[in-house]
């Protein structure tokens, strides 16, 4: 939970990003390492996407 909100704060700078990336992703079960990647950025723009819409939502 600590590295997710961590993605959320760094979101705007992609050589954070990488560092999160590579600090808690690694290559698992033979995954390419870059498909890893680009799930895990997926993953952390639809969490920051989300993040915007409830913020959008209570102004």
């Amino acid at each position: 939970m600590k590295e997710m909100i961590a993605v959320q704060e760094e979101l705007g700078n992609p050589a954070s990003l990488k560092k999160i990336f590579q600090d808690y992703c690694w290559e698992v079960d033979g995954l390419k390492s870059y498909e890893l990647e680009q799930r895990f950025y997926t993953y952390a723009q639809s969490l920051f996407d989300q993040q915007q819409r409830m913020f959008n939502c209570t102004q």
